[in-house]
C-alpha cells in the first residue's frame, strides 16, 4: 500500500475551553452546529454533520463531499486520502474507524494512522480494545494496533471489558480483552454487558439476564429485551402482555396509560399513550413530562430535540422550550470540551 499522508490541519491551543453540550442542526439544506441556548456556534455549511464524542470532534462532510473531523471552534482535523471515509461514529477512546479502498483501519485524535485499513470490519474501541474481522479470521485489537488471532465463528465489539462471541458450537458466550472464555457458549444469543447484567437467550427462545460469572440473575421468560441503563439500572423488555421495564431483580415498571417506551437516557424515557402523543416518564414510572408530542428523540445532557408543527426545537427536563422548533432537525446534545 502506498505511504499514508497524514496532515494535521489543528491548531492546538493552550487556551482552556470551558465544557458546553453542542447538537448538529439541518437549516436550508446544511448541517451546522448550536449549544444549548440555540446560539450557532458553528455555522451551517456541511452536507452531514454527526454528534461530537467525548474526545472533543465531530465527523462531518462537506458539500464536496469530503470527510473530515472538527473541534467545537469548528477547526479542522483532516487526513490527506483520497478515498477517505469516516466511520459516522466518530471517535471513541482517542480512536476512530476510517475506510479506504474497502479496506478499515484506525486514525487517532492527531490526525495519525495507528492502524492501516486493512481489515473488512473493525468495532468502535472500548477501553483502549477493539474486535476486527479479515477474511474469515477474527482479532482483537488493542489501540496501539497489536492484533491478537481468536478462534471464534463470529465476535461483537467490547464493552465493559467482554465481547459476546458466537462459538463453534454455534451458541453464544463471552470473552475478555486476553481473547480468553470468561462465559462458555451456551446462548442462542446474548446482548452487551452495559449495567450489571446482559440479556441472553436460552434453548427455549426465551431471554432472561445473567451476570459476569454466565449465572441467570433473572429468569429467562421474555420475548425480547433491549440493553440494559447503567444509570438507572432498568431494561425495557416484551412479554405477552407488551413493552415494559424491569430493575435488576425483576421487578416490573410501567407508566399509566402508556402503551409504548423508548429507552432511558438521563434518567428519562419517552413513553406514547394511547392517543398517540408522546411524555417522558422517570425510573419509578411516573409521568414527568406532559404527553403532548408528536416525535421526540432521547434526552442527552439534560437536553431533549422535538418536533411540533413539522418543526424541531429543544426542551430541558422540565419541558420547557430552550429553543423554539423554528429548524428542520436538530440531532442529540453532547457534551464538549
Amino acid at each position: 500500500m502506498k505511504n499514508l499522508t497524514v496532515i494535521l490541519l489543528l491548531f492546538i491551543s493552550s487556551i482552556s475551553f470551558s465544557q458546553t453540550s453542542l447538537a448538529p442542526f439541518l437549516e436550508n439544506g446544511k448541517w451546522g452546529y448550536m449549544n444549548e441556548k440555540g446560539e450557532v456556534i458553528i455555522p451551517a455549511s456541511y452536507r452531514n454533520a454527526f454528534d461530537f464524542s467525548t474526545d472533543g470532534f465531530a465527523p462531518v462532510l462537506d458539500m464536496k463531499k469530503v470527510w473530515s473531523f472538527i473541534n467545537a471552534n469548528g477547526e479542522e482535523l483532516s487526513i490527506d486520502l483520497k478515498g477517505y471515509i469516516i466511520d459516522k461514529k466518530g471517535f471513541n477512546n482517542g480512536l476512530a474507524v476510517i475506510l479506504y479502498r474497502k479496506k478499515k483501519g484506525v486514525v487517532n485524535t492527531k490526525g495519525e494512522v495507528v492502524i492501516v485499513p486493512e481489515y473488512d470490519l473493525i468495532q468502535p474501541f472500548s477501553n483502549g480494545y477493539s474486535t476486527a474481522k479479515k477474511g474469515k479470521d477474527f482479532f482483537i485489537l488493542s489501540k496501539d494496533g497489536t492484533a491478537k488471532k481468536v478462534d471464534v465463528v463470529k465476535v461483537n465489539r467490547f464493552n465493559n471489558g467482554l465481547a459476546p462471541f458466537l462459538g463453534k458450537n454455534n451458541k453464544y458466550g463471552f470473552l475478555n480483552t486476553k481473547g480468553e472464555v470468561v462465559i462458555e457458549p451456551q446462548f442462542l444469543g446474548v446482548g452487551h454487558f452495559t449495567g450489571q447484567l446482559a440479556w441472553a437467550r436460552n434453548d427455549a427462545k426465551k431471554i432472561g439476564f445473567i451476570n459476569q460469572k454466565g449465572e441467570w440473575v433473572i429468569e429467562a421468560k421474555y420475548n425480547a429485551a433491549k440493553h440494559m441503563d447503567a444509570e438507572t439500572g432498568l431494561v425495557r423488555v416484551r412479554d405477552e402482555s407488551g413493552w415494559k421495564f424491569i430493575d435488576v431483580k425483576g421487578s416490573e415498571i410501567t407508566a399509566d396509560g402508556a402503551i409504548a417506551y423508548g429507552d432511558f437516557h438521563n434518567g428519562l424515557a419517552w413513553a406514547r399513550n394511547s392517543a398517540k402523543k408522546i411524555g417522558f416518564i422517570n425510573s419509578k414510572g411516573e409521568w414527568v413530562i406532559e404527553a403532548k408530542f408528536i416525535a421526540v428523540r432521547s434526552f442527552n445532557n439534560e437536553f431533549c430535540a422535538i418536533r411540533e408543527n413539522d418543526k424541531w426545537g429543544v426542551i430541558n427536563k422540565k419541558g420547557e422550550w430552550v429553543i423554539k422548533p423554528e429548524y428542520v432537525k436538530i440531532k442529540d446534545f453532547k457534551l464538549v470540551n
